[in-house]
């Protein structure tokens, strides 16, 4: 009996002790009870979220390569009467690399408000909720990051920049896209999915499972989205919670938070874009509030990603809702009508537009009611500033009008005015912004901004106006590099931000005041179209060489790959060079501006030095010594017009200047200077009007990444001005491999060539400015053009080694 009391005592303490074990775990894992009293047959889902507060972020480290990450965020909203308003908070979104460089980094706003509630058993419950009634759920909202944004980062980094009052903190859920383990075929994995599997899989689809493309349901098979937690201890470096979801199950329905509410407004002045990513049909769905037999007219414009012109359709209507599908290629949709129309699109990657990331925050001045921005700057250098104002119209607020007086002031710490001022306005309204509350009448005009080069004893700058405007302030560190990659294969459209953001926007100093008064407005960014001059797109531009100023630098003759759809006028012909066949007739482009050299590149397999005999225009045979596998050949005898080039016995690869027609195979010669990593080469580039347009061009020896900053130094000037000269930047280049190009005279080949534009603009005086490129990584060929429009003023550049000129 002492044996049997033993057992059960130890039964009856291992018991308690796997209790309060499960206890400690379930508390220490956030597994609380549900604070809802649901009933049995609705289904609950549970997912992990970690929370992001003021001044401290979160870090998620990346391993592996997700093909996409997807950040979800949920604000944690406190309970009190006006629970239906409308709450904001902005992210700070970076992507950083093992050295600790943020290789990318999106600011984002978010337009919130608590979660849409369903009525169990007279209980009303929301349908997503956390393990505590504390707090209620602001809607999630999702953005994805392609490949192409976290390549080579090692950590997402998230901070939390501002929110609204009764917004207590953000809960935070990170998931990549990788690959399953599974060893069968993708389509064989989705049919032997469950349907529940199918619509979990689906979920994030605009459309059913059921109405999916194959393809896609062979990504949705093979890929998976894999939760992320945050590196740290928890409990000590973040806090996670559980976020409860409702299935909407037995014909329970959703009570709405707001009626009448218009969301992706077209009409005359506004516009409505959104990209398609691939080639496929989207459905359109359009509703407006007006008469039923209202008739109006709606605009569907399509954008090629890349040069080409666009192309318009117009369709007449008399119906207060209608549906129809198009047919579109990759590009960007725009949408317009002569009446305010609601737009939805669905596609296969398109839901509701637009998503919430398009959004950035303004603030309300108007008479009597001035905003003071502070200036956190150190206390010896200058500090750039932009300082973006926009008239608008709205129902609250009334007519701007045509005239708006608006200043702005610096002062110091004493409060003391160092300058004053005056903000100009547009008059022209701004198609790709709005106003997301749905008011039908508000009307934004395009922004201008002002660009301040701070002295250090400025601490604030203050903004008046004597009719409402919107303004915001962002600040950059002069020295900071701004960041990019390239090659950026999409267009702004598909990847919205630039790599690492060059400003910083600053808040008001009483931006919580503002915020409560309802001066604090979020504005909704729509996609822009890509405009490229006419004189760009014609091809009436010339690239002038600049000198270079280091010593030890020779310039080299490359000849690269050159593939345009851009016209080529004819004294660039010169540096073109496209393919000529043995007994085949091509035509040769004049060139009355000065005398024409014709050469022929050839291209061989033997480096020994051997004879090439041609005939040009049946006349005598003519004898041309080749050295190496690749160089140029003089040529005589080649007149404007029709010729005709016979090579005899030989079948070498032949390319010809000055050809009116090139084919796809031609060549561009380059002239570059030779630098290897950590080195800097300096060029000199006069400043000779307000605007001088630069590009950089760099040729990779090796097919491998490469890294090159550039600073232009000067000494920067307080002041304001209508343009910002960003004095640093810095390029992480991909490795191109695409065809080989070939330094002349040698026997190297370059991968590809990378271009690389930045401009000299207002706020610098016209002068000569030393540009010092310095490459950090990679070996290869650097050369700096100016580019000019139109006709331009000859530029000689003496070539060291051989004492040629180059135009």
């Amino acid at each position: 009996m002492r044996l049997v009391g033993r057992i059960l005592l130890f039964a009856v303490v291992l018991g308690l002790g796997i209790w309060l074990g499960n206890i400690y775990l379930l508390q220490s894992k956030n597994f609380s009870t549900i604070p809802y009293a649901l009933p049995e047959d609705v289904e609950t889902t549970v997912s992990k979220v970690y929370l992001v507060t003021e001044g401290k972020p979160l870090e998620f480290k990346l391993s592996q390569a997700p093909k996409k990450i997807r950040l979800s965020s949920a604000a944690r909203i406190i309970e009190n009467e006006s629970a239906a308003r409308e709450y904001t908070y902005s992210l700070l979104y970076e992507f950083v690399n093992k050295a600790g460089d943020v290789l990318s980094s999106h600011t984002h706003s978010y337009l919130t408000e608590p979660e849409q509630t369903i009525v169990l058993d007279s209980q009303t419950v929301p349908l997503r909720f956390f393990n505590t009634r504390n707090y209620l759920v602001g809607k999630i909202q999702s953005i994805y990051f392609t490949a192409s944004e976290f390549k080579r980062a090692e950590l997402i980094r998230i901070t939390l920049l501002d929110k609204s009052e009764l917004i207590n903190d953000i809960g935070i859920s990170v998931y990549k896209k990788s690959l399953t383990n599974s060893k069968l075929a993708p389509d064989v994995v989705w049919a032997r999915y469950s349907e529940q599997q199918k619509n979990n899989k689906a979920k994030w689809n605009a459309l059913p499972p059921e109405f999916i493309h194959q393809d896609e349901k062979k990504v949705l098979a093979e890929y998976r989205w894999a939760p992320i937690a945050p590196g740290g201890t928890l409990g000590a470096d973040f806090k996670r919670l559980s976020l409860y979801r409702l299935s909407l199950k037995n014909g329970l329905e959703l009570n709405p938070l707001r009626n009448n509410v218009v969301d992706n407004l077209a009409d005359n002045d506004k516009a409505v874009t959104f990209p398609v990513h691939k080639p496929g049909q989207v459905k359109f769905k359009l509703s407006h509030d007006f008469l039923p037999n209202k008739s109006y007219q709606i605009s569907i414009l399509w954008h090629p990603p890349h040069n080409g012109a666009t192309r318009n359709e117009t369709l007449d209507f008399d119906q207060s809702e209608v549906s129809f599908v198009r047919e579109f290629e990759r590009g960007l949709v725009e949408i317009r009508s002569t009446i305010p129309v609601s737009v939805l699109a669905i596609s296969d990657d398109v839901d509701v537009l637009p998503d919430d990331r398009h959004m950035y925050t303004a603030y309300l001045v108007d008479k009597d009611q001035g905003i003071d921005f502070s200036i956190q700057s150190d206390d010896q250098t200058m500090t750039p500033a932009s300082l973006d104002v926009r008239k608008f119209t709205s129902a609250n607020h009334g007519s701007s009008g045509a005239e708006v007086k608006a200043q702005y002031w610096w002062l110091d710490k004493a409060g003391k005015v160092v300058r004053m001022g005056f903000l100009k306005t547009s008059n022209v309204p701004d198609p790709y912004r709005q106003l997301p509350t749905g008011q039908q009448v508000s009307v934004l005009y395009r922004s201008v901004p002002t660009y301040f080069m701070l002295p250090p004893e400025v601490k604030t700058i203050q903004v008046t106006s004597d009719a409402p405007i919107l303004t915001r302030l962002s600040i950059s560190p002069l020295n900071i590099k701004y960041f990019k990659q390239l090659p950026r294969h999409k267009r702004s459209w598909f990847d919205d931000a630039e790599a690492v953001a060059p400003w910083y926007n600053q808040k008001p100093g009483d931006w919580r005041g503002l915020e409560r008064s309802q001066r604090k407005f979020l504005l909704r960014r729509f996609h822009t179209p890509v405009t490229i001059a006419p004189e760009i797109l014609s091809g009436d531009f010339h690239n002038q060489g600049t000198r270079v100023v280091s010593a030890n630098h020779l310039w080299r003759d490359l000849m690269v790959p050159f593939v345009s759809k851009q016209q080529v006028l004819s004294p660039n012909l010169a540096y073109i060079y496209s393919p000529v066949s043995s007994g085949k007739a091509f035509t040769q482009a004049s060139d009355q501006n000065k005398a024409k050299r014709t050469r022929l590149f050839f291209l061989r397999s033997s480096e020994q030095p051997s004879p090439v005999r041609l005939s040009i225009n049946d006349q005598r045979d003519q004898e041309y010594w080749m050295v190496g596998r690749w160089d140029l050949i003089e040529l005589d005898g080649i007149v404007d017009g029709s010729n005709v080039v016979n090579f005899l016995d030989n079948d070498d690869r032949w390319y010809m200047n000055h050809q009116v027609a090139g084919g796809e195979e031609a060549y561009r010669l380059r002239r570059a200077t030779g630098i290897t990593e950590n080195q800097s080469v300096s060029f000199l580039v006069s400043k000779t009007s307000e605007k001088t347009s630069l590009v950089l061009r760099y040729f990779s020896l090796k097919d491998k990444p490469a890294r090159l900053s550039v600073k232009i130094n000067d000494a920067p000037e307080v002041g304001a001005y209508s343009a910002f000269t960003r004095r640093r930047h810095r390029w992480q280049l991909s490795a191109l491999n695409g065809a080989p190009g070939y330094v002349l005279k040698s026997d190297r080949q370059v991968g590809g060539e990378h271009q690389m534009s930045f401009g000299l603009y207002s706020d610098l005086p016209q002068q000569d400015y030393e540009i010092t490129v310095t490459l950090e990584e990679g070996e290869g060929y650097v050369a700096l053009n100016q580019v000019s429009i139109g006709a331009a003023a000859k530029v000689t550049v003496y070539k060291a080694d051989e004492g040629g000129e180059h135009d």
